[in-house]
């Protein structure tokens, strides 16, 4: 299996950290002005790390670089080359295994899935695959 997840890089990610209360009876004149307005981001940094998972271990961590997604030839050159092949050579010599990918467009992409029979790595097809609930 393999997945990925975005990590935010800010504070605000922990529910505790989103906002603050003040008391009604205050008046906006008596605030600091610093304190009763805080500009915040639209899309605050975040961090979006891949890895592949099984019960034998877990493989090397991709960091996708800032303000990219994982694209097609990004799967295929930097998760699927450089992370999941050594990944399965360490833990799954023996070729006993599916690769199960998320739903991700590219995961099935037609080069994904091409290089996947190239390597004679078997692999759930997206019809068997349940989206994430």
């Amino acid at each position: 299996m393999d997945d990925e997840s975005y990590f935010g890089l800010k504070d605000d990610n922990i529910n505790l950290n989103k906002g603050y209360y003040i008391s009604e009876s205050l008046s906006a004149k008596s605030l600091n002005p610093r304190i009763s307005y805080i500009r915040k981001s639209k899309y605050p940094p975040k961090l979006l790390i891949w890895l592949a998972i099984s019960k034998e271990g877990i493989s090397e961590s991709y960091f996708c670089p800032r303000n990219l997604s994982i694209t097609g030839e990004i799967y295929r050159n930097q998760c699927i080359k450089k992370h999941l092949i050594p990944f399965l050579e360490k833990f799954h010599d023996e070729g006993e295994y599916y690769f199960w990918p998320d739903l991700a467009s590219s995961h099935y992409a037609k080069d994904t899935l091409k290089l996947l029979e190239d390597l004679n790595i078997p692999y759930i097809p997206k019809s068997a695959n349940p989206p994430n609930t």
